[in-house]
């Protein structure tokens, strides 16, 4: 009797431990000593229960980031039908006013206006899909970058007198540069479509670009109110937007910013953002000459 006890003890705990394992109730391991086959067996369940447990934590956070992923395509996708709309709207608008009234070179100016932004947009999400790929290309090439900076913000001179904005540009007009064009047009289009959309009236917009040994700093330096702190950590990651009424409201999908980096560190830059005592400061460094 005392023996037949010493062999089902273990028999009936590791009956316990499958029966709570097969409950999806991975607290219970079995605790014998056995060196036997019993002994053999309980160890193995208990890896399992183990394995099993992880395997199942792990599925559940994977679970919850798919869920966050498609919360946060469904914000996108509602982000970007709005940016399409307004500009197809306006240029709807404006070039069926072109054809009733004279006033054809203001509508014409909305009209290319509004496909610039279009074109941006576009830009935008070709640019971060090839960023989750880890393909974005660039080519390189010398560049004077006080013209190059004057002719992107010659682009925002209307967008700014709308706001009755000041746009100034101080660069060291000896600096040269080697950067991809197209794509840091790109950049200085994010950087300063972001400045335009939340300097106040009557305020300025200062593009600043300086040099020190073989780096360049190029800044975008608006007026008007703080970024609160705790958001600037996450502002250059792709989506995010400090406040979704106000971005809707001013317009931007949280891609602008995330593109501008990925560009930046392709020219193995970086860049970053801090408020400064009148406004907002955008700000990017790049080798003077590249290694690509």
């Amino acid at each position: 009797l005392f023996l037949s006890g010493k062999m089902t003890r273990p028999i009936l705990e590791l009956a316990d431990v499958a029966r709570k394992i097969a409950w999806m109730d991975f607290t219970s391991r079995y605790t014998g000593k056995r060196e036997d086959e019993i002994g053999v067996l309980g160890t193995s369940i208990n890896t399992i229960s183990e394995e099993l447990s992880r395997t199942i934590t792990d599925l559940k956070q994977a679970n919850e980031e798919i869920k966050n992923q498609m919360a946060v395509q469904k914000k996108f996708m509602a982000s970007v039908s709005h940016e399409f709309k307004t500009p197809v709207a306006l240029i709807r608008g404006y070039a069926e006013a072109l054809t009733i009234k004279g006033d054809t070179a203001t509508s014409a100016q909305i009209i290319i206006r509004e496909a610039d932004r279009l074109d941006r947009l576009v830009s935008d999400i070709m640019a971060v899909i090839k960023m989750e790929t880890h393909v974005l290309p660039i080519e390189v090439r010398m560049q004077e970058l006080g013209p190059f900076l004057a002719g992107v913000a010659s682009r925002f001179e209307t967008q700014a007198l709308e706001k009755k904005a000041k746009l100034r540009i101080t660069a060291d007009p000896a600096i040269e540069i080697e950067i991809d064009s197209d794509r840091m047009t790109q950049v200085m289009d994010n950087l300063l479509s972001n400045a335009i959309r939340f300097v106040p009236e009557n305020g300025k917009i200062m593009i600043r670009a300086s040099k020190s040994e073989q780096q360049v700093r190029i800044e975008v330096e608006n007026e008007g109110d703080p970024i609160p702190e705790e958001h600037i950590a996450n502002l250059f990651t792709p989506f995010y937007r400090v406040d979704d009424s106000r971005s809707r409201k001013s317009g931007g999908t949280g891609l602008g910013l995330a593109v501008a980096k990925g560009i930046v560190t392709a020219h193995n830059g970086t860049c970053g953002v801090n408020n400064t005592s009148t406004g907002v400061c955008f700000w990017l460094e790049i080798p003077m000459h590249s290694d690509k």
